[in-house]
């Protein structure tokens, strides 16, 4: 009897496990040398609307707006108390900050920020680079990689955002442990279908780029997105979640472009989209 038992026990510890909820979103707060008068507004609705999401962890890109984000972080401390970011972020300082900024339910650390050395364009007034941060889910250690890549489509513009990778994983690999998977996330700016350019960055990143299950087939999507008004005719994936495994067991489950909105008005004109970009989510299953 004791020994039936034990079989029927074992199973149940065998498949045991734990889901991360992620979260990535540029959401288009951008610095406020650009006139947007929506941007309070998109920031109240943006924490209205993830305050009580299942998200474990968000990382938003383009939170570049100082007021804006401090909407975003007094509404959602209460569920995400745990915040990091953005990198390189000082009070009038001439160039803007990094822009990305993480939130968490659960304590996180900082590891490091870098700041890329090839930026070029509008980005040259920023402070773009990568942010990793190390966490422990129920045991399970992990490192994530933050980032918002060089923008522009020319292909000097491309050429940097090599170089932009290739500091991303000069960084992982000086941080790498084994059995602690690292996940790379953000607005990467290299569009998918261009695939010797998609390739060639998940092949300096030494990643794993899982499959995209959900309805939505786009992350920057000018034909349903109203806040990408000005490019109607472009559809891009410009936005990822990347992982190397580095031996462990962890797996990936649910991975969505989700589109995240709510209704508002601006000018008598009324919206739902809260932001140029939708977001990804994803699940990465830890085996206990």
């Amino acid at each position: 009897m004791r020994l039936l038992k034990l079989l029927v026990i074992l199973p149940l510890f065998s498949f045991s496990q734990d889901t991360l909820h992620l979260l990535t979103w540029n959401i288009f707060m951008l610095p406020k040398m650009v006139s947007d008068p929506s941007r309070i507004t998109r920031a109240n609705l943006i924490a209205d609307t993830l305050l009580n999401s299942e998200y474990d962890i968000i990382i938003f890109e383009e939170a570049f707006h100082r007021k804006a984000r401090t909407v975003l972080s007094e509404k959602l401390k209460k569920q995400f108390p745990f915040q990091i970011g953005p990198a390189f972020d000082k009070k009038n300082q001439v160039l803007g900050n990094s822009g990305v900024w993480i939130v968490s339910r659960f304590p996180i650390d900082s590891v490091t920020s870098i700041r890329y050395k090839d930026l070029g364009h509008a980005d040259m007034f920023t402070k773009k680079g990568v942010m990793l941060i190390q966490g422990n889910f129920n045991g399970h250690k992990f490192h994530l990689a933050a980032t918002h890549a060089q923008a522009q489509d020319a292909m000097k513009y491309q050429k940097k955002r090599f170089k932009n990778y290739e500091q991303i994983a000069l960084m992982l690999d000086k941080y790498k442990e084994d059995k602690v998977p690292q996940i790379i996330l953000g607005d990467l700016n290299t569009e998918k279908k261009l695939s010797h350019h998609y390739d060639k960055m998940v092949s300096i990143l030494g990643a794993v780029d899982p499959p995209t299950v959900c309805e939505l087939e786009y992350t920057w999507d000018g034909k349903i997105n109203q806040l990408a008004h000005d490019q109607t005719d472009i559809c891009q994936v410009l936005d990822y979640v990347l992982y190397r495994p580095n031996n462990s067991d962890v797996t990936v489950g649910k991975k969505r472009i989700v589109a995240i909105r709510k209704a508002w008005t601006k000018k008598n004109k009324a919206y739902s989209d809260l932001s140029d970009h939708f977001g990804i989510e994803t699940d990465f299953i830890f085996r206990k």
